[in-house]
């Protein structure tokens, strides 16, 4: 799995960040001035905990996951592993021709986002 990069800075939304487990690990700077951080993957963390402040890594911590927030909560969940759904989708047997159309119509419109 190839390292993306996160940067994430806001003032007052709550930042909820999903990074899969396992892969290529990120090196975690984590900021908020007055919420609280909160993850679901174990990290290994570095220096001393602070509130609002977490430094560390999950897993090798290949790659950067820098999370700053001044008035919200800041999040690390664990990606959930979807499979891409089967395109296009199977029809069923009774579907009339107008709802196939409008399946048809759905699925360019999606492709095309």
């Amino acid at each position: 799995m190839k390292c993306q990069p996160i940067s994430v800075r806001t003032t007052f939304a709550p930042v909820r960040v999903a990074v899969p487990d396992g892969g290529p690990g990120y090196q975690v700077s984590a900021n908020t001035s007055f919420r609280s951080i909160r993850t679901d993957h174990e990290i290994r963390v570095a220096g001393d905990l602070a509130a609002g402040s977490l430094h560390g890594w999950i897993g090798n911590g290949s790659c950067p996951l820098r999370l700053n927030n001044q008035n919200g909560n800041i999040e690390i969940l664990k990606a959930v592993n979807r499979e891409r759904p089967e395109w296009p989708p199977e029809q069923s047997a009774n579907a009339s021709n107008y709802d196939r159309i409008s399946l048809r119509q759905r699925m360019l419109s999606l492709k095309t986002k």
